[in-house]
């Protein structure tokens, strides 16, 4: 039996440690993607990123196709 999971699963497993961060209150603010296991890892990182700044970090969200997340 083949252990190796379909691709949709594997997309889905990477989708829960993805997260997006910006700096809020700036205009055309820079986004960057972070792989984190927890949101608190991924505030983290992104305050190290950008330390003087309010920042809004998020989970992304996957959208019907598991390949496609906002």
């Amino acid at each position: 039996m083949n252990k190796t999971p379909h691709w949709h699963e594997a997309y889905q497993i990477i989708g829960k440690h993805l997260f997006v961060a910006y700096p809020v209150y700036v205009e055309n603010p820079q986004q960057i993607i972070i792989i984190a296991d927890t949101l608190g890892q991924a505030e983290n990182t992104a305050e190290r990123h950008w330390p003087d700044r309010k920042l809004c970090v998020r989970q992304v969200r996957q959208l019907e196709n598991a390949q496609i997340y906002d």
